[in-house]
């Protein structure tokens, strides 16, 4: 396997931190505009202060377990989860933006959508860094194949080589393709080695 050039391993880093450090600031303002509108509206002490965490925390949990599911019914949830976080995260900013923590729509459109900036950066922020972690390695190799089909392939013709092939379920989770393509990988390696072993 092929390891990346260090100047490519400085730059992924490099992205992950600016792209990290966006979605930070972003979810900081977030937090403030979701946690004056619920104190508005009832949600004081405590409860105001965790409130905008359990609605921008849904979407990095939601995010993260994507990272790692296998089996439709573990998308659907986390598919449904997210879509959710981010229904509630936009409509939140969007209503302080529109002065609803005034008990009363006093701004316009304009302020509502420079309020539902943060929430779109911070969206935006987590997806990108966690694209680039799922296409990595541990400790940042992203070497061998670009495309995740062929380094299932890759890993499972390690796997045979070394007498336990690896079970499509676990190269669907391992490599973020579906069942039937972990199958599909399984079968053009196996009918490989037929071949081999016929000639």
């Amino acid at each position: 396997m092929n390891r990346p050039r260090p100047e490519w391993a400085t730059l992924r880093n490099a992205t992950i931190a600016v792209v990290g450090g966006v979605a930070t600031f972003a979810a900081a303002q977030s937090y403030s505009h979701i946690h004056d509108l619920a104190a508005t509206h009832a949600q004081t002490g405590w409860v105001g202060t965790i409130d905008p965490l359990s609605v921008d925390g849904l979407i990095l949990a939601a995010t993260l377990v994507m990272l790692q599911e296998s089996g439709w019914r573990n998308r659907l949830l986390s598919h449904v989860m997210l879509w959710s976080g981010i229904g509630a995260t936009v409509a939140a900013n969007v209503l302080y933006g529109l002065g609803y923590t005034t008990h009363g729509a006093e701004y316009g459109i304009l302020t509502a959508i420079i309020s539902a900036w943060p929430a779109y950066s911070f969206i935006g922020g987590i997806h990108m860094v966690v694209g680039l972690v799922r296409h990595s390695g541990p400790d940042g190799d992203t070497g061998g194949p670009a495309d995740p089909f062929g380094a299932a392939r890759e890993a499972y013709e390690r796997s045979v080589a070394g007498g336990e092939p690896l079970s499509a379920r676990a190269l669907s989770a391992a490599h973020g393709i579906s069942r039937r393509q972990a199958g599909h990988v399984r079968a053009t390696v196996g009918q490989g080695a037929n071949g081999h072993a016929e000639s």
